[in-house]
C-alpha cells in the first residue's frame, strides 16, 4: 500500500515477522504522504485516512480533516525526519531479519532523499520514471498522480536485475 512510508514501514514490520524472506522491494510515494487514524464525527467509525498534500478528498471531509492546515502546521523538516526514521528501521529490521531491501520512488524529492541516506543494508536502484511522456499520460494509477500498471511491470523487470 503506497498510503504513507509510514504505513508501509509498519507493514513490512508485521510481514516479515510473520513470513520468511530472503528480499524486500519498496516502491515509496512522496515523503510528505501520511495515513492517520481518525474516528467520524457523527459515527462510531474508526478509519485510516490517507492525506497528500494539495488533495482535498471527500473522505477526509467527511471526517472533518481540512488537509491543507494539517500539512501547514506540520514543517517540511519534520516530515522528512519522519521519513528518514522510517527508512532507517526498515533497514535496520531487515539487516536483523537478513532481508535484502530495495528501495524507489515514483517521487523525485522521495527518490532524492533515498539517495542521500546512509544504508547498511538496503539498496537504492533507479527512479521510477515513464519511458516517454505520451506513456506516462497513458497509463496512470487511478489516483493520476503516479504512472499506472504498465510502468510498475517495466519498473519490476528493471529491479529484477539489481535482486541476485
Amino acid at each position: 500500500s503506497g498510503a504513507s512510508c509510514k504505513s508501509i514501514r509498519d507493514l513490512f514490520l508485521i510481514t516479515s515477522n510473520h513470513i520468511q524472506m530472503k528480499h524486500a522491494v519498496f516502491l515509496l510515494p512522496s515523503y510528505n504522504r501520511m495515513q492517520i487514524g481518525i474516528k467520524h464525527m457523527q459515527k462510531d467509525m474508526l478509519t485510516n485516512l490517507s492525506l497528500i498534500p494539495g488533495l482535498k478528498s471527500e473522505l477526509s471531509y467527511s471526517y472533518g480533516v481540512d488537509v491543507e492546515m494539517l500539512f501547514k502546521h506540520i514543517p517540511d523538516d519534520e516530515q522528512i525526519k519522519t521519513f528518514k526514521n522510517d527508512i532507517y528501521l526498515i533497514d535496520y529490521v531487515a539487516k536483523h531479519r537478513n532481508i535484502k531491501v530495495y528501495f524507489s520512488s515514483w517521487d523525485g524529492n522521495t527518490y532524492n532523499l533515498l539517495k542521500q541516506l546512509n544504508l547498511k543494508n538496503s539498496t537504492v536502484v533507479p527512479l521510477w520514471s515513464s519511458q516517454s511522456k505520451e506513456q506516462a499520460d497513458s497509463d496512470l494509477a487511478r489516483d493520476k498522480k503516479h504512472p499506472g500498471p504498465i510502468h510498475h511491470k517495466q519498473w519490476a523487470d528493471a529491479v529484477m536485475e539489481f535482486i541476485k
